[in-house]
């Protein structure tokens, strides 16, 4: 009887332990984290595209430490395609809707696609372009 007991204690104390050395998950980091790469830039008034087919090789990374990092692509008048070297910062600044601080700038930032496509405006600017990137690597 005594064994049946001390076997009965021993596989409930075996069962009650909780493992402390769990690894914690690490926080959650902000779904614009991630390299990101022009699609369109699309004037809202009508709906074109302005984006030009040397834009579209611009390329952004949103880095976990609030800069951004990217190449941009433009042309110049004779229709030459050149790259520029771009720094920046970002900041979530309301959790609660999607209202970033990017340069200095409110934009609005709406995830679609699985949060692998970003579409950004400006708030509060009537006549504005809406920029729309793909390819987070960070997903």
């Amino acid at each position: 009887m005594k064994k049946t007991i001390l076997l009965f204690f021993a596989i409930a104390g075996i069962i009650s332990c909780k493992d402390n050395n769990a690894i914690p998950s690490p926080p959650k980091s902000d779904p614009i984290v991630g390299e990101w790469k022009l699609q369109s830039i699309v004037y809202k008034q009508t709906g074109t595209n302005l984006a030009s087919e040397c834009q579209i090789k611009s390329t952004y990374k949103f880095n976990e430490d609030g800069s951004i990092t990217g190449i941009v692509y433009t042309e110049d008048i004779g229709g030459n395609c050149f790259e520029k070297q771009v720094n920046s910062t970002w900041e979530h600044i309301d959790n609660s809707n999607d209202d970033y601080l990017i340069d200095n700038s409110i934009k609005i930032i709406k995830f679609a696609d699985k949060k692998t496509t970003i579409v950004m405006k400006s708030k509060n600017i009537v006549d504005e372009c809406i920029f729309k990137l793909f390819g987070n690597e960070n997903t």
